[in-house]
């Protein structure tokens, strides 16, 4: 019999840094599978019969029998190594709801799709990983996804209307995932962390010693938008415009690296009162048992 599998999960959220998160591991997949660490992402779960939910049985439209028993798949997935790690914003359910505006609660399918996986895969352990996001900023940033997505986006004032700062409550989210039968761990951190937390998170979430080793890319994946390009994209639409990259052409001609400045949705006010909802449910997940929150390293000097 072969060594123990454990398995994580990194579910995102959406507009988190997930995508640079997923790249730069992807960068570093040899060093990995040396590690005896296997780790499967968009490029490969987003193929035809390679979701997890495919994979495992998991309740799904239009399912077919899984290829493979539940310990099999890991196994097969496993391929000789000891830890399995599937990072896929998409699997507790989408960001945005066909009109323009956000899927509330966050993260809509997590009980369906964890439950029955975490189940599937005992008595392999599961540990869960999410990133999370000031509001105002994570709500800004889904903003701009609609416009760059291709489709028809709301004008900011009536995505504001249609997507309120309250609704997004990542306390919810963290309590909901430790509520769900056979979860070993709930890792979370700030999107505000990322660049100091990243090694932090890898060695959490891929074995300490190799974590260490571990690089960010250099880069940003995905560049934001600008005031200027929200406004050329709305102009264009004024005058006709239909095509499915106005968004990226927009950002294309104003963008933020080269001095102008970022989009923003909402007020100052709004922006403070943003931040107070956030402090409060950070406060709120650093007392759920069972869930810890990474903090940035305390540099050397600091605690001398």
């Amino acid at each position: 019999m072969g060594k123990p599998v454990s398995v994580a999960v990194h579910i995102g959220a959406h507009k988190t840094a997930t995508s640079h998160f997923q790249k730069s591991l992807s960068a570093q997949r040899e060093l990995l599978i040396d590690a005896g660490i296997r780790t499967y992402g968009p490029d490969y779960l987003r193929r035809p019969g390679r979701s997890i939910q495919a994979m495992f049985g998991l309740p799904m439209r239009d399912a077919r029998p899984a290829r493979r028993s539940p310990q099999d798949q890991i196994a097969f997935l496993a391929k000789g190594g000891t830890r399995i790690v599937f990072t896929e914003e998409n699997l507790t359910g989408s960001l945005h709801d066909g009109a323009g505006g956000i899927v509330f609660p966050l993260c809509p399918r997590a009980e369906d799709r964890l439950t029955p996986f975490a189940a599937k895969i005992a008595p392999s352990p599961l540990d869960v990983f999410l990133c999370i996001r000031d509001p105002a900023e994570f709500l800004t940033s889904a903003y701009g996804q609609t416009i760059l997505g291709g489709g028809l986006a709301m004008t900011p004032d009536a995505f504001r209307v249609a997507t309120p700062l309250a609704a997004v409550n990542w306390a919810d989210v963290v309590t909901r995932l430790r509520a769900i039968p056979q979860i070993n761990k709930v890792t979370v951190w700030r999107y505000e962390d990322y660049a100091q937390v990243f090694r932090l998170v890898c060695r959490r979430m891929l074995r300490w010693r190799i974590g260490g080793q571990m690089n960010p890319l250099p880069s940003r994946v995905h560049e934001g938008l600008s005031a200027q390009a929200v406004a050329q994209y709305f102009d264009w639409r004024a005058k006709g415009l239909a095509r499915d990259d106005l968004g990226l052409r927009a950002r294309a001609a104003h963008p933020v690296s080269q001095g102008h400045a970022k989009f923003r949705l909402f007020d100052d006010v709004e922006i403070a009162a943003s931040a107070r909802a956030y402090a409060a449910q950070i406060a709120q997940i650093e007392a759920i048992d069972g869930a810890t929150l990474l903090h940035p390293p305390i540099p050397r000097a600091a605690k001398t």
